[in-house]
């Protein structure tokens, strides 16, 4: 079980809905993945750059990110940062 699976299990179980970051630049990937994050009954926002993510991740606050490694305008794991 990954961590991510985990997680929402335990949202399932007690009731709660999930805010959830997901940022990729395969815009195909994000958004199927979002749309499968909101079938679980959770609430996604996606972002294809990292300049998105950090202006969505300043003005909310995530339960959960899912970030790709390597995008073009940087790196996804250092992204929300600080």
């Amino acid at each position: 079980m990954t961590p991510y699976s985990h997680a929402v299990k335990i949202a399932a179980l007690l009731g709660d809905t999930m805010k959830i970051l997901v940022l990729d630049d395969d815009r195909d990937f994000a958004t199927g993945l979002a749309a499968l994050i909101e079938r679980m009954g959770h609430e996604p926002s996606v972002a294809y750059e990292c300049k998105t993510a950090r202006a969505l991740a300043g003005s909310r606050l995530f339960d959960v990110i899912l970030a790709d490694v390597e995008l073009p305008d940087g790196d996804g794991r250092h992204t929300c940062d600080g």
